[in-house]
């Protein structure tokens, strides 16, 4: 028996070995770092549609402070560098949600005038999902305090259902119990 649970005990290890290799080296796309600044690639709908010129009938409408703003918007440097590259736009989300967001930029031909919306698309019907979670936790089980070991790897996204496998390990801190631990999928409801 307790070369079974050794066993066990390897194997969920191993196992989460295994899934922080996957999050370090295996997971594409890599995520934008924070603080990172990078071109913004078309929205969906925009892919094959093809571009043509507008004449203005007024000039466009920047914010002021050139290369100042352009600064405190992080943008790269060669853009804050160019004079020619002004802001006319900008916008921060925060999403609280699941939701891919769009954002889009009209301007006014007749007034200069450029107005930014964000589109809160609908959720995937069905998705990959490549979050995670590794966490340290103490608390009481039975009575007795214990601290938790946890990993949480989503794999499957279909509307706010997540499917995902999860695992844990739970070591007493003081008394006499043993050590339990849990492997499992399943799927989670979020909001």
């Amino acid at each position: 028996m307790q070369m079974l649970k050794r066993i066990s005990l390897e194997i969920i290890v191993l196992l989460c070995i295994a899934a922080v290799v996957w999050l370090v080296f295996g997971r594409h796309p890599v995520p934008q770092s924070e603080g990172e600044t990078v071109e913004a690639t078309p929205a969906p709908v925009l892919i094959n549609t093809p571009l043509i010129d507008l004449a203005l009938t007024s000039p466009v409408k920047v914010y002021s402070g050139g290369a100042t703003t352009k600064q405190q918007l992080k943008l790269p440097a060669t853009v804050v560098k160019d004079d020619s590259k002004q802001v006319i736009a900008g916008t921060r989300i925060d999403s609280k949600d699941d939701h891919p967001k769009t954002v889009t930029t009209v301007i006014d031909a007749d007034t200069g005038e450029s107005t930014t919306y964000v589109t809160t698309e609908p959720l995937p019907w069905i998705a990959t999902d490549t979050r995670g979670g590794i966490g340290l936790y103490a608390g009481l089980k039975n009575g007795q305090q214990v601290a938790r070991l946890q990993l949480r790897q989503d794999m499957l996204q279909i509307k706010n259902l997540h499917v995902g496998a999860i695992a844990s390990i739970d070591q007493p801190i003081t008394g006499s119990g043993q050590q339990d631990y849990f492997i499992g999928v399943g799927a989670e409801y979020r909001w």
